[in-house]
């Protein structure tokens, strides 16, 4: 995925958090989450949903795309990702 995104001239970068006050940078076109096997820690999840709510100066709202085949967990149950 990350090579056919730079492909079409995307610049993909990892998302790191840091340690304080979670967030998306500001520049960032889309947020991917790519086969997630476990929930994210409720910081980062509260950074996304702040993304995509929040506009930005150009007016637009963050976009989100998780990619995640159905992972059971020990149960059987979907596992989740912390974004539902």
């Amino acid at each position: 995925l990350k090579t056919v995104l730079e492909t079409g001239a995307a610049e993909v970068l990892p998302l790191d958090f840091g340690v304080k006050e979670p967030k998306v940078p500001d520049d960032a076109a889309a947020v991917v989450v790519a086969d997630p096997t476990r929930p994210l820690p409720a910081e980062h999840a509260a950074a996304i949903k702040r993304y995509m709510d929040t506009a930005r100066a150009d007016g637009q709202t963050g976009r989100l795309v998780v990619l995640a085949g159905a992972n059971a967990g020990l149960n059987g149950a979907l596992t989740a990702t912390g974004l539902e």
